[in-house]
């Protein structure tokens, strides 16, 4: 047989067998990964076919999650939906909405997502026929993941300055988003600029009076909110000011401590001099004393005295003007009395 007759044969067996060429059994999965952010709501399209729809017709559609065959014959394996089953798994049973027919479209809706939801998920449709079913595969894999806010160009992390030029983006940890409007917060009020919807925030150039605390959310799914990031710009005034005041305060400073070392030093020097003062006056005081107490006795008389006139006790009583402190004559009316016993 020559080759283009064996062709022409091929081509028709295929035509003949159920199923054969644009009558396959299949399920199509445009997204084999899905990205999302907890509270955000998911959309996973898929379409599905068959072959002889005038003879088979879809009895029951369903989607699983942890079951290769999706056939959730055990507690580890789930129907998220089942046309034939109004008893959803739990956690499913309020959000999850089937969006697609019992002809082509098996299209599912996840509201309100959460970190949970990480599955894979797959699509099981049966029809009339016992052995008219198909599982498609290998499923569409679902992560969850926050949002966070990069700023770029990463060397700006440590410090920003005014008239740096930086973006903010608006990013989920380790994949993409198919959803590309946004919503900016700054200090916790949503910013109404035009280009605030879109996943990055650009300031060329940066100043002041963007510092702030900014952070992001899907539009129009508030519970998808980021954590804060807070953007400190530096700024070149208020740099030269710190600097003015520092160098304000180092002055006042050591003018405080001058001052001081010479009020201690003044009040040394009155304390020193008071104490000579009144070291003269005790001198003066003691040569009175003295000389009243031992008048003058020649030596050898002294030598002379007896251990009992020696015993005998000499009393006196002096009394001085309280501003003078010699010896000389006054008017004052004090009276100075002594007595000798001998």
């Amino acid at each position: 047989m020559r080759v283009p007759d064996s062709l022409c044969l091929w081509a028709a067996t295929l035509l003949i067998l159920p199923g054969g060429l644009c009558g396959d059994w299949s399920v199509l999965y445009p997204q084999t990964s899905i990205c999302a952010v907890p509270g955000s709501t998911v959309v996973i399209p898929c379409s599905y076919n068959y072959p002889s729809k005038d003879r088979l017709k879809v009895n029951t559609v369903m989607w699983c999650i942890n079951d290769t065959d999706c056939i959730a014959d055990s507690e580890t394996k789930h129907y998220v939906y089942h046309s034939q089953t109004p008893n959803n798994r739990l956690k499913f049973s309020q959000r999850i909405r089937y969006l697609g027919n019992k002809m082509d479209n098996c299209t599912l809706k996840i509201t309100d997502v959460g970190i949970s939801d990480q599955e894979t998920y797959r699509f099981r449709f049966e029809t009339n026929d016992p052995q008219g079913r198909w599982v498609g595969q290998p499923g569409v894999t679902l992560s969850v993941t926050e949002l966070k806010i990069q700023m770029s160009p990463t060397g700006k992390l440590e410090e920003v300055r005014e008239g740096d030029n930086l973006n903010l983006s608006c990013v989920p940890e380790g994949c993409s988003l198919t959803q590309t409007e946004f919503t900016w917060f700054k200090n916790g009020q949503p910013l109404s600029s035009p280009w605030a919807t879109e996943n990055t925030l650009r300031f060329n150039p940066v100043s002041s009076e963007h510092a702030g605390t900014y952070s992001c959310a899907l539009k129009g799914h508030a519970k998808t909110e980021s954590v804060m990031f807070t953007l400190d710009v530096r700024s070149e005034f208020n740099t030269l000011m710190i600097a003015a005041i520092l160098g304000l305060v180092l002055l006042v400073s050591i003018a405080t401590l001058v001052i001081y070392i010479c009020i201690r030093r003044k009040k040394a020097g009155q304390l020193k001099g008071e104490n000579s003062r009144n070291m003269k006056a005790r001198d003066v005081l003691n040569n009175i004393y003295d000389e009243v107490l031992q008048p003058n006795i020649p030596e050898s008389e002294h030598m002379q005295r007896t251990p009992s006139e020696e015993d005998e006790v000499c009393y006196s009583a002096v009394s001085f003007p309280p501003k003078t402190a010699s010896c000389q004559e006054t008017n004052d009316s004090s009276v100075l009395y002594s007595t000798l016993k001998r």
